[in-house]
């Protein structure tokens, strides 16, 4: 398992960690990112730094399609 997909299945975890996090009542965990995908803008919770798309538009490369004809167009 990867560390995508390990994240794409455990969704509700990372959201309680990042709740966690804001609220200031977390101790000692890694640090949980809430993104908006830039492929279909929902809300994605990640623990990487980078992560500018979910998993399931990395996984069907949907969003580097879209960011790409965005470009295109522009």
């Amino acid at each position: 398992m990867t560390h995508a997909e390990y994240e794409y299945e455990n969704q509700e975890d990372l959201k309680y960690l990042w709740y966690l996090q804001v609220t200031g009542r977390a101790t000692e965990c890694a640090t949980v990112r809430r993104i908006t995908c830039k492929g279909c803008e929902r809300v994605y919770f990640t623990q990487v730094h980078c992560v500018k798309f979910c998993y399931e538009c990395r996984f069907d490369n949907i969003g580097t399609k879209k960011k790409k004809k965005k470009s295109r167009l522009a």
